[in-house]
């Protein structure tokens, strides 16, 4: 599977290469950050055929996901000919474990999800095991910017509220499950203290759409919505 963050990172250099030159309000970053993630409660919707041979078409209802801890890098340019205006590139890691819960199934299930072992004999309520979800998000962002409180050493402000759209990429196993598009949304505002360094605080939504994900022959389709805080220092260049 080719790295899903190659076109932005390509996108990125090319502007970077055309603009870079062009004015003294051009500027690289580099935000490096650690936070919080909290994922909403969803539905885990489950077709297939189970162990047995038996058709499945089930949901798991109202499942919970642990919060974590996350981090991650996000590098980017500010443009110079419009200095409110840049576009970045973001990595970021969390962990929206599930853990061990009674749930509601509308169907039997017997066979495996995240190479744990699920068995449900019949609709109503019934418990799951504890399940670990890796999650790694590349995110492809379009920022805006406003920039106030200027000063000859710091033209672009040292307060600068922010705000940050585009699409991200889902991945929990290359391997086995692919990637999973969605998009993030993001606010925040950076306070810059030196023309070299500011320091940051942001909230971020992120959403990937259902997808199915096979695991032996049993598809599972979940919509995994996040809030995320965060802050960090971001580096000027």
């Amino acid at each position: 599977m080719k790295p899903p963050w190659n076109l932005p990172v390509l996108s990125l250099a090319l502007v970077a290469v055309v603009l870079g030159p062009s004015s003294a309000s051009a500027e690289w970053f580099l935000d490096v950050y650690a936070g919080w993630s909290s994922t909403q409660r969803t539905n885990v919707d489950i077709s297939g055929q189970s162990i047995s041979g038996v058709p499945v078409q089930a949901s798991l209802l109202d499942v919970k996901s642990d919060d974590s801890v996350l981090g991650g890098l996000r590098a980017g340019y500010w443009f110079g000919f419009l200095p409110e205006l840049g576009i970045g590139v973001d990595v970021f890691y969390f962990q929206p474990d599930v853990p061990s819960q009674r749930i509601i199934a509308t169907g039997a299930v017997t066979g495996k999800i995240f190479d744990e072992p699920i068995s449900i004999s019949s609709a109503g309520p019934a418990r799951i095991p504890s399940i670990t979800i890796p999650a790694v998000v590349f995110a492809a962002d379009l920022l805006a910017r406003l920039r106030f409180l200027k000063t000859p050493d710091i033209p672009n402000g040292r307060l600068q509220p922010y705000i940050t759209a585009g699409p991200a990429f889902l991945v929990t196993d290359s391997e086995d499950y692919g990637t999973t598009l969605g998009f993030k949304v993001a606010g925040g505002i950076a306070w810059q203290f030196h023309r070299r360094m500011a320091v940051f605080v942001e909230y971020r939504y992120t959403q990937f759409l259902p997808r199915d994900i096979k695991i032996g022959d049993l598809r599972y389709s979940a919509d995994v919505k996040t809030n995320h805080a965060l802050g960090g220092f971001s580096f000027r260049f």
